[in-house]
């Protein structure tokens, strides 16, 4: 049993020693955690705060590419409401869709135009998202969207 003394004053004039055991508040109970417990738990806390950042960084990702997809798809809606109405695309129309899809940040944009699809393709913002709509294949590095119009 372990024991120490604690000086104690009372006044001015009298001081006593008191008697201190290791085991007076019943056996084996002692206050605060041990450095082993504090390091099992911010290793516990360590691999937590890991796991919600890969989510957070996950989600950040899918929300860039469903940004894009979706600007895409307004542009390829834009530009087959243009050749329903005129019935083709003028040079013009091409230009005013690149210029569009540069403005949203569709890097290296191209109109897709050979009279029966109207679409476009870009260099997607990471090669493992990837995105093939409407029967079309391109490179690698690239999405693309594509629309029958006849």
């Amino acid at each position: 049993m372990n024991t120490f003394f604690r000086h104690r004053v009372d006044s001015p004039i009298s001081a006593t020693l008191i008697e201190y055991s290791a085991q007076s508040n019943g056996a084996g109970s002692q206050q605060g955690f041990s450095l082993l417990e504090v390091l099992i738990a911010a290793l516990i806390l360590a691999f937590a705060v890991a796991g919600v950042m890969r989510l957070h960084t996950g989600n950040m990702r899918e929300t860039a590419e469903n940004v894009q997809l979706q600007q895409a798809y307004w542009i390829v809606s834009n530009m087959y409401e243009r050749y329903q109405k005129n019935h083709s695309l003028s040079a013009l129309d091409e230009t005013a869709l690149k210029q569009q899809a540069a403005m949203v940040g569709l890097d290296s944009a191209n109109i897709i135009n050979d009279g029966t699809f109207v679409g476009l393709n870009w260099k997607a913002w990471d090669t493992s998202s990837r995105v093939q709509r409407g029967g079309c294949s391109v490179d690698q590095e690239f999405s693309c969207i594509q629309v029958r119009v006849k």
